[in-house]
């Protein structure tokens, strides 16, 4: 699988999982804007990953893309925001 199905597939759960949350969950105004914003922090670095783009934070070279950087930083950076990211679902549902 290369690394632009892994994100696509990655992002499209992560936004139903947010979609359910928001449509089922009672978040109150201030979960709701600060998993939006969320949302979007994670959904650019998933992009990021799949076009070969920047990822956040961008002061570490390793995350470099077009081609620079480290490809196996590159990936634990992809994954490692995944998991913080349905950990924060879970929290917030849990809540």
């Amino acid at each position: 699988m290369n690394s632009r199905n892994k994100a696509f597939w990655v992002g499209v759960s992560s936004s139903l999982l947010t979609l359910l949350l928001f449509v089922f969950a009672d978040t109150s105004e201030y979960t709701g804007g600060a998993l939006l914003i969320s949302w979007i922090f994670f959904a650019w670095n998933f992009c990021a990953y799949g076009f070969d783009r920047d990822m956040w934070p961008w002061i570490f070279v390793e995350l470099d893309g077009r081609g620079k950087g480290n490809p196996v930083a590159r990936e634990a950076v992809f994954w490692i925001t995944a998991i913080l990211y349905l950990m924060l679902l879970s929290a917030i549902a849990w809540a």
